[in-house]
């Protein structure tokens, strides 16, 4: 396990395991929203993706996502998560219901929490990554098209 101290958390992360985890061939969305979010994930901000890295985890591989429609901004708001094999040593933890400004921490246009989570595909401990993220849209496809 990895000690990994940021802001005010410290996380014991097995990075290789979760490494291995997002290599794994998995199932994921082909909607427009969930293509335009991988493809928009070289915008995600810098801070949260050096994290993402150092934590092991892929940023186009969301263990959930949703999209809630273009903001004032003209970007797009996505929530969900992501899973990796570790734990919270120190710090606040948050679900979805307690999602508040004392638990997660906010960098631009992307807010991110930690919570203990339990899932049969990696190793236990599971840490669970939240987030909320405004991301532009880039596919050159429309969006009211159905594939």
């Amino acid at each position: 396990m990895k000690r990994i101290e940021f802001l005010h958390w410290v996380l014991e992360i097995d990075v290789d395991k979760t490494k291995d985890f997002y290599k794994k061939e998995q199932e994921v969305c082909t909607c427009l929203d969930c293509k335009n979010f991988r493809k928009a994930c070289k915008y995600i901000n810098s801070s949260v993706m050096e994290l993402f890295l150092q934590l092991g985890v892929d940023p186009s591989k969301p263990s959930l996502l949703s999209e809630f429609g273009e903001e004032e901004d003209g970007k797009r708001l996505y929530i969900g998560n992501y899973h990796l094999t570790g734990k919270v040593v120190k710090g606040p933890t948050c679900t979805s219901s307690t999602w508040n400004a004392e638990n997660t921490s906010t960098f631009g246009d992307a807010t991110i929490g930690f919570e203990m989570d339990h899932i049969d595909t990696l190793s236990s401990p599971v840490l669970q990554i939240g987030f909320e993220m405004k991301l532009p849209w880039v596919l050159k496809d429309d969006l009211e098209q159905d594939e």
